[in-house]
């Protein structure tokens, strides 16, 4: 037993020896919710629907409020 809790704490450390070290990297969710809360810069091939959409499956997952959803789609409507 004491040769596999040996063993797992050695993958362990080199799991995070691999690992580059990420101290700023903020979780998936909250870099989601910065990025409803960014002004959008329409390029020429971006459709507004699409990011609707977009936005839409991001509060359907619950990363984003249906309150934030709500305000980029005003936003990207022009309203």
């Amino acid at each position: 037993m004491d040769v596999i809790i040996a063993q797992n704490q050695a993958n362990i450390a080199a799991n995070q020896a691999q690992q580059p070290n990420q101290p700023n990297a903020q979780p998936v969710t909250q870099q989601a919710k910065q990025a409803v809360k960014q002004p959008t810069v329409k390029a020429a091939s971006a459709d507004p629907a699409d990011e609707i959409r977009k936005f839409k499956k991001l509060a359907d997952d619950g990363i984003i409020t249906k309150e934030e959803f709500e305000a980029k789609k005003k936003q990207l409507l022009g309203l």
